[in-house]
């Protein structure tokens, strides 16, 4: 059964957090995670419970296909090409300064004025 890793997808999908299934199932976290990463199985009344819950069938659940169209995987599909694009110092740069909080205006006054600096030289 390929439901593992639907099973995350479904969830990211509907924006639930793990920790919810986990109570829904009335399993530990870990045992949750131990699900979908396929090191434990679904018993048929698990499987049941999450389909109602998540208002899709059971076979959605086991042969999950996410949505082409998807918001989440656009939004995916950015993070790769961004991901992929990391050898960009800019990028990098980005990424450390929201990491460090740095507000988005300054940061854009800052890399306005290395990029002129840099053209100058």
């Amino acid at each position: 059964m390929k439901y593992p890793n639907n099973l995350r997808e479904i969830r990211k999908d509907k924006t639930v957090k793990a920790t919810d299934l986990a109570d829904l199932l009335e399993v530990t976290f870990q045992h949750y995670y131990a699900l979908e990463r396929g090191d434990r199985q679904l018993s048929s009344q698990q499987l049941v419970k999450l389909a109602k819950f998540l208002q899709i069938t059971t076979d959605e659940i086991v042969n999950y296909e996410p949505e082409e169209n998807s918001e989440t995987n656009e939004k995916l599909q950015r993070q790769k090409s961004l991901e992929q694009d990391n050898s960009d110092p800019y990028f990098r740069i980005t990424q450390d300064a929201k990491k460090n909080g740095i507000p988005p205006e300054d940061f854009a006054m800052a890399l306005d004025f290395v990029k002129r600096f840099k053209n100058k030289g």
